[in-house]
């Protein structure tokens, strides 16, 4: 596969380097894509979400088959477990910034994980790393004020994490 193929636009941001492609921020070149053993790998990086949501736009439009990692994976010196991916992803999608851009996108960042899961054989891992990020999700605080308590997180994204897991349960039985 080349690389070239995979740059959503035109734009001088966007560059090919050592297997990768780097999109320039502030003068910086950010990881955003890499391909190993012909699957296509994005790197989930909040510091530049609207790069990364907008590569992910384009390769559905693409109609390729990808998978998401942490930017940590990056770093050669880096360990790449399973755990730290599956516990990215929640931790992903749990971030506002991609939450609210993934259901613009109509993208289903749970069933991407569960396909990576089912091709990994590492589904076990899926329930561990779920509550490890649930239970600081639904953490919640009292505020005196107000009277009333209160979420760390949006509304929104505390609600999708309730029923989170019995998705990921009925995708894995699909």
């Amino acid at each position: 596969m080349v690389l070239d193929n995979f740059i959503p636009n035109k734009n001088q941001s966007w560059v090919v380097s050592k297997g990768q492609i780097l999109y320039k921020n502030y003068g910086i070149n950010v990881p955003i894509l890499y391909i190993e053993d012909d699957k296509i790998y994005v790197y989930l990086d909040n510091s530049i979400h609207r790069p990364v949501i907008q590569m992910i736009s384009f390769l559905l439009k693409s109609k390729v088959k990808f998978y998401l990692v942490p930017p940590s994976w990056s770093h050669p010196a880096e360990e790449r477990t399973l755990k730290s991916m599956i516990l990215h992803y929640f931790i992903s999608y749990s971030n506002k910034h991609f939450f609210y851009g993934f259901l613009k996108l109509k993208f289903d960042l749970i069933q991407n994980l569960v396909d990576f899961c089912k091709q990994e054989n590492c589904t076990p891992l899926i329930k561990e790393c779920y509550e490890e990020v649930n239970n600081i999700i639904q953490k919640k605080h009292y505020d005196y004020y107000v009277n009333k308590s209160i979420y760390s997180y949006p509304d929104d994204i505390v609600e999708a994490f309730i029923g989170l897991y019995r998705d990921i349960q009925i995708s894995l039985l699909l």
